[in-house]
């Protein structure tokens, strides 16, 4: 309810004050003195009403938020994170022929002597295989990380250095070494600062769960498209 304001209405040459009514509290609007307008004989118009808001609606609709600019506190709410390999596709990256750092050919090449056809079948059930192991690794390693069991996670960070070295997989291997010292409460960049609390090592051991998920995407497609050039086998 506003509040009562002393209005006045014009005439022609003088204004005379009125007391206000109860209308003029439930109304809408309010009435606003308004300086006289002079028409072209000079002779003064008669007061005007102007409205004390603007269009309720269009004031609505400039000040209001549209819903994707609303916040939603179900998303607000702080949760764990956990590790995201979203980002694997996004950050995968182009390797030459040599391997760059993630292939070491060297040892590569020594799987490679091993076949005894052009298929290159020996070495090639080496390669799918690992592939399919890798993919399941990586799904053990998950489920021990939201359990927090560190011990779990160096056993398979273990495993996975293991394989990924026997096929000359740098890179991946390296990565693998870290998940296993950490999961061993050591720090793997200052072993001699002693053993790291459970939480800590679990902190350095979440973003290497991402990392090694896109090392693993840029060697497969590199060993894929090295065997489809090289060998007569169709992939």
């Amino acid at each position: 309810m506003t509040s009562p304001t002393l209005t006045t209405t014009r005439t022609a040459d003088k204004e005379q004050p009125r007391s206000p009514s109860p209308a003029d509290d439930a109304a809408s609007t309010r009435s606003v003195s308004v300086p006289p307008e002079r028409g072209p004989s000079g002779s003064p118009h008669v007061s005007r009403a102007v409205s004390a808001e603007p269009n309720p609606p269009i004031a609505k609709l400039a000040s209001a938020k549209p819903a994707s600019a609303v916040a939603d506190p179900v998303k607000e709410q702080s949760t764990e994170e956990e590790p995201d390999d979203t980002k694997a596709t996004e950050e995968e990256e182009e390797v030459d022929e040599t391997g760059g750092d993630h292939i070491d050919m060297e040892t590569f090449e020594q799987i490679l002597e091993l076949d005894e056809d052009e298929e290159r079948s020996f070495s090639r059930g080496m390669v799918w295989e690992y592939f399919d192991q890798a993919q399941a690794t990586f799904g053990q390693m998950d489920e021990a990380y939201k359990k927090d069991d560190t011990a779990e996670l160096s056993r398979l960070g273990h495993f996975l250095k293991g394989s990924s070295a026997a096929l000359g997989l740098a890179k991946l291997q390296a990565s693998c070494e870290k998940i296993q010292h950490y999961g061993q409460l050591q720090d793997h960049d200052s072993p001699s600062k002693g053993l790291l609390a459970k939480s800590e090592a679990l902190e350095k051991i979440r973003p290497l769960l991402s990392s090694v998920k896109v090392e693993y995407i840029v060697a497969e497609k590199w060993l894929k498209n090295w065997y489809a050039k090289n060998s007569t086998e169709d992939t």
